[in-house]
């Protein structure tokens, strides 16, 4: 369907009409139905809207060129979603020209003003913030403030058809005078044919199986740096650097890699890393919004971090978490491939998938989200920082109305059935858009303290620290102490030579289980070691295999009858510091682990009874020594432990 234009007092001439019921409003089908489609400016299901906002500085619309373009595809429409949503891609895979943006300071939903080509017409609008409902479609309004149109809309419904799917794509645009509506006309439909032509080539790309060889020298400098990677691993990252789309390399995440590549995340975290060591990609640090989860701002360094970020698209200021709001990136060196920033797109669902529905509202325009189908436990976020939590339950109300105010959502706990929807209001203050968004989601994000894990980052990486005096927190560790017993008497007995030799030994022995069980070494202190664990697990699973290895160890070693092995683990949250040219830990998850230790006698494991509870399903080879309750020093209760012994030798890591 192809209507020609629109003018402002509601009448049109349409070259070609297909009269049907329309896709782009919640009202009944026929002429209202019509009406109130265009009335929506191209916006992606919002409720029905005034004919457009006071576009004064802009002057009244005299036409409006409304293009509708539909695309048949075989994919099913939640296979097409992800091509429709990834706004970027599409944008680029159909030869429209980049954009310019610049954030814009002042308060309202527009967040950047955008400069770009479309046709003959170089364009400055303001880029609103997407409206959609996954995955149905998605839409967008840009208020213009040069070129001949006072408003370009686009708007994108996916829905099913025998056999696949069909997007029909929609573009309006309200011109400033009719003299423009001829070329317009032409413009909106060359465009509608590229995002045409897009549409269905990338419905058509099949994934590329690895194959391609890449270049033997950068793959030999990898495997030099860290002969522990695999050669097939090394091969396939220096092959897509090589030869994946300029656009994807900007901003390569190791764990979004593994996950395309079917790969273990861990294994392409650290392979990256020997990359960045061998000169084929560089590291930066991106801060993460708690929110929309995009990169607020990057960091060539962690030095540079300060204790918090701001987002200016959630308009949020927050804290800084090493495990949750610093995230390490790669791209190619300046010297292996020359990458430019390139936007084609400022925003879409496809860079906050965990958002499943997003609309702006202001007095003037109310808003309003689908809700999913299944039950769930969602957030409804107001730019600004306004949450409120929402229960999806059988037995709600089908419809919620939600105040929207400077500070605050109203109600804060919302209940609402499945498939319902929760309309929007806001009484005073400037439109913002309003989200609703999963509490959880697939975590691809190889955040700091993931990095700082890895010995190899520390070795190699060492002025990779925090600036002096700055804490940032970890909301979780699993830290291990260990402690040689009787090395001291060894000392006396033997000579500081035999005693150095042995302690350095046993360093050996305990290193090689740490990094085989994802830890890394924090720091020896004397004959005690300091390791952290991403987890409680291979913390346990750690400790265990050392101390299962030390009777053998003491065998083989001259004069080491009488010395031991002590271990106490402990997880929690802990603030990261750096100090003495390395990142360290501190706070009273540290002391816990460590007076934990203390509590430890000759080769045993000491670790709390709740450890121990969740342990019991995780086939630990382990045997329980002794439960009691310990008073450790400045705990002010009683904690409730466990010591552990082994069942079976453990052969040392190779």
């Amino acid at each position: 369907m192809f209507r020609e234009g629109i003018a402002a007092d509601g009448k049109a001439d349409h070259r070609r009409h297909t009269p049907r019921p329309s896709r782009w409003s919640n009202a009944a089908s026929g002429r209202e139905a019509e009406r109130n489609a265009e009335r929506t400016s191209g916006c992606w299901r919002p409720p029905v809207r005034a004919p457009a906002e006071a576009w004064e500085d802009r002057g009244s619309m005299e036409v409006r060129i409304v293009e509708e373009v539909v695309t048949d595809t075989a994919l099913a429409p939640a296979a097409i979603w992800p091509l429709v949503s990834d706004t970027d891609r599409l944008n680029r895979e159909a030869g429209l020209a980049p954009m310019t943006l610049t954030a814009v300071a002042d308060r309202g939903a527009a967040r950047f003003l955008a400069e770009t080509v479309i046709g003959p017409f170089r364009l400055l609008f303001e880029e609103q913030p997407f409206e959609w409902t996954a995955p149905e479609g998605r839409g967008s309004r840009r208020k213009m403030r040069r070129g001949p149109a006072g408003m370009l809309g686009g708007a994108f419904h996916v829905g099913p058809r025998a056999g696949g799917s069909r997007v029909t794509t929609r573009i309006s645009v309200d011109l400033v005078s009719r003299a423009w509506k001829a070329p317009a006309m032409m413009v909106a439909k060359r465009v509608g044919q590229k995002i045409d032509g897009a549409l269905k080539r990338l419905a058509s790309v099949t994934p590329l199986m690895p194959g391609k060889a890449g270049d033997t020298r950068w793959i030999t400098r990898i495997l030099d740096e860290s002969p522990g990677v695999p050669e097939a691993l090394a091969n396939r990252l220096v092959a897509h650097v090589e030869t994946a789309p300029a656009h994807e390399l900007a901003r390569l995440r190791p764990y979004a890699l593994a996950a395309d590549w079917g790969e273990d995340k861990h294994a392409v975290l650290e392979t990256c890393l020997s990359a960045t060591m061998a000169g084929l990609l560089a590291l930066s640090w991106d801060m993460v919004c708690p929110s929309c989860r995009q990169p607020s701002a990057q960091s060539g360094s962690l030095d540079s971090l300060g204790e918090s970020g701001h987002c200016d698209q959630c308009d949020l200021t927050f804290g800084l978490e090493l495990d949750k709001s610093v995230e390490a990136t790669f791209r190619p060196t300046p010297a292996v491939r020359a990458i430019d920033d390139i936007k084609y797109c400022s925003g879409g669902p496809a860079m906050t998938p965990h958002v499943v529905a997003q609309c702006v509202v202001s007095k003037d325009l109310p808003g309003e989200l689908a809700v999913p189908e299944a039950q769930a436990r969602l957030r409804l976020f107001a730019r600004g920082g306004a949450t409120a939590r929402v229960e999806v339950r059988e037995g709600a109300a089908r419809e919620v109305t939600v105040e929207v105010t400077e500070n605050r959502l109203n109600p804060a706990s919302i209940d609402v059935a499945p498939g319902g929807k929760i309309a929007l209001r806001i009484a005073q203050g400037e439109s913002r858009h309003v989200k609703l968004e999963r509490i959880t989601w697939a975590q691809v994000a190889a955040t700091a303290h993931d990095v700082s894990l890895i010995p190899r980052f520390r070795e190699r990486f060492s002025g990779e620290i925090l600036k002096p005096g700055l804490a940032l927190a970890v909301s979780r560790v699993t830290l291990l102490f260990s402690d040689l017993g009787a090395s001291t008497e060894m000392y006396t007995n033997h000579g500081d030579a035999t005693a150095f030799r042995l302690v350095q030994d046993h360093f050996e022995l305990l290193v090689g289980f740490v990094t085989q069980h994802r830890g890394t070494v924090v720091k020896t202190i004397g004959d005690a070691v300091m390791a952290a664990f991403p987890d409680d697990r291979t913390a346990l699973e750690a400790a265990m295999a050392m101390s299962g290895a030390f009777p053998e160890f003491r065998r083989t070693r001259p004069h080491a009858a009488r010395v031991s092995l002590k271990i106490g683990l402990y997880g929690g949250p802990c603030y990261v510091v750096g100090a003495n040219g390395i990142l360290d830990y501190f706070g009273q998850t540290v002391n816990v682990a460590a007076r934990l230790q203390a509590q430890a006698k000759d080769d045993q494991v000491v670790i709390t009874e709740a450890l121990w509870d969740q342990a019991a399903s995780w086939g630990i080879d382990a045997r329980v020594l002794e439960h009691l309750s310990a008073n450790l020093k400045g705990i002010a209760e009683p904690m409730a432990i466990v010591r552990l012994g082994t069942i079976r030798p453990v052969s040392r890591p190779r």
